[in-house]
């Protein structure tokens, strides 16, 4: 069981979109009484005034890459801002704080791509794609 969870979020008009609250709770799930941590990443432009939501949804620290460059999905773009905050100093105190050993991708979080740059640069586990599925007895 993941003691550290990593959901990059997705937002598309100005929210997030349900699968990001979906994985936030499953993240929360996973971590179970382990007193482990789930953090939320989420990229695009406006996006600030979402970490409050992602917060409420499960996540315990929200890290936001609010770019106008942003705006519209473009993979140079996102894997550009990628680079670029996994090289700050805030990135580097977020990842040494949460830890992650799990990083959670919602079908169009990032394309795969990005979100197996971003995994390999962490070095650890992703699982992309994911959808909502409940399970039955």
């Amino acid at each position: 069981m993941a003691n550290t969870v990593l959901v990059v979020g997705e937002v598309a008009d100005g929210t997030l979109v349900p699968i990001t609250a979906e994985l936030l709770g499953g993240a929360r799930r996973l971590v179970g009484e382990s007193g482990g941590s789930v953090g939320c990443a989420l990229f695009g432009s406006g996006v600030e005034g979402l970490a409050q939501e992602a917060i409420a949804f499960g996540a315990d620290e929200v890290l936001v890459v609010d770019d106008p460059a942003l705006a519209e999905y473009n993979s140079d773009a996102y894997i550009q801002a990628m680079q670029k905050v996994l090289a700050s100093s805030a990135s580097r105190d977020f990842a040494r704080k949460l830890g992650s050993e799990l990083m959670m991708f919602g079908p169009a979080a990032m394309r795969k791509y990005e979100a197996d740059q971003l995994a390999t640069f962490r070095g650890v586990a992703q699982a992309a794609g994911i959808k909502a599925k409940k399970m039955g007895n």
